[in-house]
């Protein structure tokens, strides 16, 4: 859920908000496959979902501005709060998610 704010400019809107994310994983592999001369083709899946939290929490903040009334352009933030594997002892284990998101949207209807 996210708080948003609209603020009305001259030609946009913006609507800067923020809030909380859960995060619920489906799976979790990593597969490689890789020919060598001596051994033939070698192809490697490793699916390590249960070393791995199921729910992740996370904090949003970001920006859309509405321009011409129904093009939207956006740019979020997303914090990772919580380690997303199971069993971290060392700080050097610890990983969380946190990346950019760019949207580009069309408003029907308005």
């Amino acid at each position: 859920m996210l708080i948003k704010y609209n603020a009305n400019l001259q030609g946009f809107k913006l609507q800067p908000y923020l809030g909380p994310s859960l995060a619920l994983l489906v799976g979790a592999k990593e597969k490689y496959s890789y020919e060598s001369d001596e051994d033939g083709d070698y192809d490697y899946t490793n699916d390590f979902k249960d070393e791995m939290n199921s729910l992740e929490l996370g904090l949003n903040l970001g920006v859309d501005a509405i321009l011409r009334e129904n093009i939207m352009v956006g740019l979020r933030y997303n914090y990772g709060l919580s380690n997303i594997f199971e069993d971290a002892d060392d700080d050097d284990e610890y990983v969380y998610n946190r990346g950019f998101m760019l949207n580009l949207g069309y408003l029907f209807g308005r």
